[in-house]
């Protein structure tokens, strides 16, 4: 069995899933909200995803770290992925990837950036997974009247980052998004989507056009070979991430990492999907179910484990630790 922590409003990543593509798995994979913690007392014996990570607040990430301890104390059988205490927030990530000059592009937060930061920039989120919020800026000027613009919309400063725009188009102008997947030890394309807008978060095409064929044949060849599989392994295993998907560009024969998310859409409804790009999907399918399999570790049935998850085991750590947003 395996048991998918996440926050309740956001589990429909797997839950739409399990409705369609994976419903086979839907008595062996079940959701366990973050909400739902405060009120346990004990938990069923399986495999646990810490799923969730950049949405979940630090004191949250606190808790969740003590549930893990007490399930490895418990039983040290069990396959825990994800520990909380391990996991490095975008910003973090994508900073030490700059610093190890793995990524080409730097960020930064929004009281930092220094006058010799490269331009274009944009602005975004550390905690969402909604993409840029903004577009490219291209001066100080524009760069200051964006980051005002969210600061008067709600925005909270301590999330917002500046994100130096990295070219990866090629000669026809064109842009590719690649995303892997890891489940445990096992790495899966996820997709590769081809566009001439400098962010991409899905297949598109304009109504009465196809996608085009040539496309179709690249990312049937990507999902078949996963040319870049050395190098996303080293990214996951930096972050401490070990359920997840990758998102990331390529420059010079180089990943450029977007992001790595914990909680991704599994798989978009089969009729969703382009025409074309269907078989495509189902292969994808077929490489997931062999990573749900590889963690659905059996276990005899005895008790549940005890767990006792209170917000006073926060007083072990420094209040301003614990209070951090």
């Amino acid at each position: 069995m395996i048991f998918y922590l996440a926050i309740g409003r956001e589990a429909y990543t797997i839950t739409d899933y399990l409705d369609d593509r994976g419903a086979k798995w839907k008595g062996e994979i079940a959701v366990i909200p973050y909400e739902a913690l405060s009120r346990a007392e004990s938990l069923p014996v399986g495999t646990y995803l810490f799923t969730d990570l950049d949405r979940i607040s630090h004191a949250q990430r606190l808790l969740a770290q003590n549930l893990f301890e007490i399930l490895s104390s418990a039983r040290p059988d069990l396959l825990l992925l994800n520990q909380p205490s391990r996991f490095v927030g975008r910003f973090d990530l994508l900073r030490s990837l700059y610093d190890h000059g793995l990524n080409d592009f730097n960020v930064y937060r929004p009281h930092e950036v220094p006058d010799e930061v490269a331009y274009p920039v944009f602005l975004r989120f550390e905690r969402d997974h909604l993409g840029a919020r903004s577009e490219l800026l291209h001066n100080r000027e524009q760069l200051d009247q964006a980051i005002s613009d969210a600061i008067w919309n709600g925005a909270w400063m301590a999330s917002l980052m500046v994100i130096e725009f990295c070219e990866t188009k090629d000669e026809n102008n064109l842009y590719r998004k690649y995303s892997v997947w890891r489940i445990g030890k096992h790495f899966t394309p996820g997709h590769q989507i081809i566009g001439n807008r400098w962010m991409l978060k899905a297949p598109t095409v304009a109504k009465g056009e196809s996608w085009p064929k040539e496309w179709v044949m690249e990312e049937q060849k990507f999902i078949e070979s996963n040319p870049h599989l050395s190098q996303v392994r080293a990214v996951f295993d930096q972050a401490g991430i070990e359920f997840g998907r990758i998102d990331y560009g390529v420059k010079d024969g180089r990943i450029q990492v977007w992001e790595i998310n914990t909680n991704p859409t599994c798989m978009r409804p089969w009729q969703e999907q382009l025409p074309e790009r269907r078989f495509l999907d189902d292969m994808i399918a077929d490489q997931l179910e062999i990573g749900w399999r590889s963690i659905n570790c059996c276990h005899p049935p005895i008790p549940q484990v005890p767990v006792n998850i209170d917000y006073r085991r926060l007083s072990d750590h420094p209040v301003e630790t614990w209070l951090m947003g």
